[in-house]
Parts: structure tokens; sequence; C-alpha cells
């Protein structure tokens, strides 16, 4: 059995790169991570994929997630905002028979992100 990732397979099964086809998927990336390259970072609106690079000094790999300061670049602050705002709203609609939500789990996802990311 090979230990090489069989590359093929995955970007079968996922799609590739640029073309990922999950539906509900926010990216973000910092403007300084190498990473960048191989997301998505056009918008899908089709299948309500969105994409964000923050385009600020120290804006790398993982900026968005990590702990809020004041001090942070606004454009960071504003990628947060953006993701906090898109989810609040995906998960405050009706639900589908695609997305299907109970209150409770919205509201523990929420103080999840509210407490992550410093809101409220």
């Amino acid at each position: 059995m090979s230990q090489n990732p069989n590359m093929q397979q995955t970007l079968d099964a996922y799609g590739n790169g640029n073309q990922m086809d999950g539906t509900n998927i926010f990216f973000t990336n910092g403007s300084e991570d190498p990473w960048k390259w191989v997301t998505q970072l056009e918008n899908r609106p089709e299948i309500n994929q969105l994409s964000r690079v923050s385009d600020c000094t120290g804006c790398a790999h993982c900026a968005d997630l990590y702990t809020p300061a004041a001090s942070d670049p606004q454009n960071l602050k504003e990628t947060r905002q953006m993701v906090y705002d898109w989810l609040t709203e995906i998960l405050d609609a009706p639900a589908t028979s695609q997305w299907e939500c109970h209150s409770s789990h919205i509201e523990n996802f929420l103080i999840i992100l509210v407490g992550f990311w410093g809101f409220g």
C-alpha cells in the first residue's frame, strides 16, 4: 500500500482548487497566506460560496481565526464581521430539505462564534 496520497482521487472526490462544489462555504484567506492559491478566490453565489482575502500586513494563514485585538487591521476586522453576518444569515434561514437546523443548535453555534471572535 502506498503511503503517498492519491491526489487524483482527492481531486475527483472534493473538486480542485478553484472549483470546489460544496455549498454554504465562506473561504477566508490572508493576503500573506501562501495557501490562498489553492482555495476558492472568487464568489460563486449560485451555490452560496463567498471568498474574502484580508489584505493587510500580518494577514497570513488563519489570521482571521486568531483572538481579536483592538490593534487588528481594519480589513481583518471587516472579514470577521462579514463571516459572522453570513453565518447568522444562513443559520437564521428557514430549514429546508438541504439545510435542516434546530434553533438550539443555531444558538449554540452562534454562542461559540461570539466567544471565539469576541463579538457581543
